[in-house]
């Protein structure tokens, strides 16, 4: 779990710089695009903590 977040903190700090340079150079647009993709790389990365957490709500409810 602690490489998911570490990996997802590194992509998104890398997002945001990169985001941030774009709009400073006038590519806003450009920006939105990076802001966006990262999000979708973000929730890519943290597939397996969330299929996790209902194989775990899934044995907890299945125990009653």
């Amino acid at each position: 779990a602690a490489q998911i977040i570490l990996k997802s903190t590194g992509v998104g700090m890398i997002a945001e710089l990169t985001a941030l340079i774009c709009t400073d150079s006038g590519n806003s647009a450009i920006a939105k695009t990076i802001r966006t993709v990262s999000v979708a790389t973000i929730l890519w990365l943290s597939l397996p903590m969330f299929t996790a957490l209902l194989d775990m709500i899934d044995s907890m409810i299945g125990g009653l």
